[in-house]
C-alpha cells in the first residue's frame, strides 16, 4: 500500500503471527518471532508499532551513528503520519493470513522462494546502508 494521504492511515490491517512488516523507504522491517502475536489495526497503528519497536531498539544501540540513523527514521515516520512524506507499507506472510484492506491496496502472491526466505526470528532490522534521500 502506498501511504500518500491521511485516508490511507485509516485502512484496515490484519497482521497474523507470521506476517513480516516492511517500509522500504525507511530501510526498516520487523520479522515475527516464535512468540509473535497477530493483531488487527489500521495503517497508523502499524506505523505506531514500528515507532515503538524502533524506540526499543534505540535503547540497545551504543553507536552514536546508529542512534542518529534511528532518529532520522523516527522523523520520517512522523512525516508519513502527518502526510508530508509518501511511503509503502508491505506485509509479507508466508501463510497468507495477513492483509491490508481498502481501496488502492495491491496484493501479490509470494513465490516459493520468497516464502522460504521469510524465516522466523523476532528481529527489527535497520539497514544502515539505506539512503535516506528517498
Amino acid at each position: 500500500l502506498k501511504i500518500c494521504k491521511e485516508e490511507d492511515l485509516n485502512k484496515r490491517v490484519v497482521k497474523s503471527s507470521t506476517g513480516h512488516v516492511k517500509v522500504p523507504e525507511l530501510g526498516f522491517e520487523v520479522k515475527p518471532g516464535p512468540a509473535s502475536q497477530g493483531y488487527i489495526s489500521n495503517v497508523e497503528g502499524v506505523l505506531n508499532r514500528l515507532e515503538e519497536s524502533l524506540r526499543m531498539l534505540m535503547n540497545w544501540v551504543e553507536e552514536e551513528g546508529e542512534k542518529k540513523k534511528a532518529e532520522e527514521i523516527l522523523k520520517k515516520l512522523e512525516n508519513i503520519k502527518e502526510g508530508n512524506e509518501v511511503a509503502t507499507l508491505i506485509i509479507e506472510d508466508p501463510l497468507g493470513h495477513s492483509a491490508i484492506i481498502g481501496d488502492g491496496v495491491k496484493e501479490e502472491k509470494l513465490s516459493e522462494d520468497e516464502v522460504k526466505v521469510l524465516s522466523e526470528g523476532n528481529i527489527c532490522i535497520m539497514d544502515k546502508n539505506k539512503e535516506q534521500g528517498n
